[in-house]
Parts: C-alpha cells; structure tokens; sequence
C-alpha cells in the first residue's frame, strides 16, 4: 500500500507488509517471473496483466483492504518482532489511513497484482 504524497500511516503499513514478506523469505516480485514459470513449465507465451486500485476519498474501499491485509500478516509481524501491537493499533489502522489520505487530498494504492494465463492448445 503507497499512500500520495506519502502519508505516516501509509509509511508505516507498507513497511510492516513489506518486512513481513522478506521476514518469511518471500520474493516480493514472484508475480513479475510468472512468464518464465509458464515457459519453464512447457506452457505457451501467456498473456499478462497487473492490477492495482487506486483511490482516495473517503468512501474508497482499499482503507479495509490494507487494513485487513495487514491484520492477516499481525501474527507474523509480533513473531518476527516487527513493531509490538501497540504500534500497530490494529483496530484503528482504516480509519487512520482514511483520515491521512482524505487529510492530504492524495490517494492509496493496494499493492500490485500480476496474473499470467494460457491457453494449451
């Protein structure tokens, strides 16, 4: 999730996502070597796309999203000693996004989906 212009909750969220993913020794750009996976496996080209919301307001659902997301990975990020859960302040974390981003007139957007298909003929 990236906040614009950057936002302290948005900072704050993104880094705990992203300290999550390395934390576990995920690659964070899995999605981006999809086609060579395809290939790799014996499969045709296949046709690719990238998705992102982006929004802003204060109706835009993606608040929730990064909210939910992030409570998801809470486990991890108290294992892996990330930040505490004070920090997080869990409960509140849509609502401080909301007001950060309605606050500054900017926008959120959910981090980037990649999807890759096929078709074998």
């Amino acid at each position: 999730m990236v906040t614009h212009p950057p936002t302290p909750s948005g900072e704050s969220l993104w880094a705990w996502m992203q300290a999550v993913v390395l934390g576990i020794g995920l690659d964070p750009t899995t999605g981006y070597h999809l086609r060579n996976t395809f290939l790799n496996a014996g499969l045709p080209e296949p046709e690719m796309n990238v998705c992102a919301p982006i929004g802003g307001g204060p109706d835009f659902p993606g608040y929730d999203y990064g909210a939910e997301s992030l409570r998801s990975m809470l486990p991890l990020i108290l294992k892996l000693g990330i930040v505490t859960e004070e920090e997080v302040e869990i409960d509140t974390m849509a609502q401080r996004l909301r007001a950060d981003v309605v606050a500054s007139g900017g926008v959120i957007k959910t981090p980037e989906l990649v999807g890759a298909w096929t078709r074998k003929h």
